[in-house]
């Protein structure tokens, strides 16, 4: 039997169509996909740029420690006097402080001014104030080192440390004292320097008695001696008017060693 061409082209048709059906499903599929992904990228871009990473920051640091102490000017240090100064001149405002002027230190030798100056006194309590405000900066730092090598906490100060602490432990004691004896009223002070120059007529007077003595003791050996002298030619005189001149004059050397010998016990 002939088939007809209508026919013969329907399961041709259908197959086609079946074919395509899974095409057009698949084409859908890559336009949701691709759809999503917009989306999935437009909210990406609404929340913006994702963190960076922790990065390691690598081992810790050991401790460093306690700052170091501050470089201090050389006049703050007073560098140019020597330690046993230092010392010398603590002993003599030791009894300043106390309201007592120093034996053998004069006082003017021991402050830069003038205690009598009272503006000059103020300047200076002033500046006295900033040096140990400033020496105490370098100094609590190594009594804080020296307190941690007696302890065993760290190592024993150097050289150089401990001679830097020594100097600003003298330097810081020294102006402590030159405060306490400036900032006393000005009556005190003046009573400090009137006691000083009491001491000193005191010391002159003594030193003028002691001369006088010493001049007295040498006259009256010297009488002394002239005497004897006079005595001895008296005995060997050949005749009566030298023997009683020499008897004279022996009698005048013992009056001269009287009189000696007495200013020697004024």
């Amino acid at each position: 039997m002939h088939t007809p061409p209508a026919r013969r082209l329907l399961p041709l048709l259908l197959t086609a169509a079946s074919l395509a059906t899974p095409a057009l499903a698949a084409d859908g599929g890559s336009v949701d996909a691709g759809h999503d992904a917009a989306s999935t990228g437009d909210a990406g871009a609404d929340r913006g740029p994702p963190p960076p990473e922790p990065q390691d920051a690598g081992p810790a640091l050991p401790d460093a420690g306690p700052p170091p102490a501050p470089e201090l000017p050389q006049a703050t240090l007073d560098a140019d006097t020597p330690i046993p100064e230092l010392r010398r001149q603590i002993a003599a405002l030791a009894p300043l402080a106390e309201g007592k002027p120093p034996a053998g230190t004069p006082i003017a030798s021991l402050f830069a001014v003038d205690l009598r100056d009272d503006p000059a006194v103020a300047a200076r309590i002033e500046a006295l104030r900033r040096t140990v405000d400033v020496a105490r900066l370098a100094l609590d730092p190594l009594v804080a080192r020296r307190k941690a090598a007696e302890s065993g906490e760290a190592g024993a100060l150097t050289a150089e440390e401990a001679a830097q602490l020594d100097r600003l432990e003298l330097l810081v004691s020294r102006e402590g004292l030159r405060l306490a004896v400036l900032s006393r009223p000005a009556a005190e002070r003046r009573a400090l320097l009137d006691a000083e120059a009491a001491m000193h007529r005191a010391a002159s007077e003594q030193a003028a008695a002691q001369e006088a003595r010493l001049a007295a003791e040498a006259v009256a050996r010297d009488a002394e001696q002239a005497r004897q002298t006079a005595l001895q030619e008296a005995e060997t005189a050949r005749t009566e008017a030298a023997r009683q001149l020499a008897q004279a004059r022996a009698a005048a050397e013992a009056v001269r060693a009287a009189v000696a010998e007495a200013q020697v016990g004024l």
